[in-house]
């Protein structure tokens, strides 16, 4: 008997300021505003000069922005 072989899904960490937009459902611009605002934290890799945003940290903002609603 053969058993099933799963391939392991593997998700981007970092995302570019399209992606982290998309991501929030916001647009770049907002992302923008939210990151100059410090609410939202940016990352450079030492390689690359490229924005990314750690999807941990959008998530971390998303719980902190939550409303409750009764």
């Amino acid at each position: 008997m053969r058993t099933a072989v799963v391939p392991r899904v593997i998700t981007k960490r970092l995302l570019t300021p399209e992606e982290a937009a998309k991501y929030l459902g916001i647009s770049e611009r907002q992302l923008e505003y939210l990151r100059h605002d410090g609410r939202v934290n940016q990352t450079r890799l030492p390689c690359t000069r490229k924005r990314l945003y750690d999807i941990l940290d959008l998530d971390e903002f998303i719980e902190k922005s939550k409303i409750k609603i009764a």
